[in-house]
């Protein structure tokens, strides 16, 4: 029962903790100014109605970008920095696992083939 629980708890923290991390980013990308020359968003909603605000998400997004090539001591662009490396990182090891159970399916599929084939022919 402890050890269920911690795990779940800790599962649970974790999520926390890197939804924290997603929403730093997204308040990153529409109030910093270090990494852009852009102006600051401050209605969301306006980025999705008008034109201007909509380019102007796009080029701080693009700075942002850039700006994780060489994040140069910016602790918040380091942070996206680690955040976009786990993330791929889990996402590589999903498909690595997606990959290797269908290869497992696959290969129980076809045992299963050779297997009826050979209780057909004998009869």
């Amino acid at each position: 029962m402890w050890p269920g629980w911690v795990t779940n708890r800790d599962r649970t923290i974790c999520a926390r903790v890197a939804q924290g991390d997603e929403d730093s980013i997204f308040n990153l990308l529409l109030f910093g100014a270090a990494f852009t020359k852009e102006p600051r968003v401050p209605d969301v909603l306006d980025s999705v109605c008008n034109a201007r605000t909509a380019e102007v998400v796009r080029q701080r997004l693009d700075d942002m970008v850039a700006g994780l090539v060489s994040p140069r001591g910016n602790e918040r662009l380091q942070l996206v920095r680690e955040v976009v490396e786990r993330n791929a990182s889990s996402q590589r090891r999903q498909q690595a696992d997606a990959r290797r159970d269908s290869t497992y399916t696959d290969s129980r599929d076809g045992d299963k083939m050779i297997w009826y084939q050979r209780s057909i022919n004998r009869r």
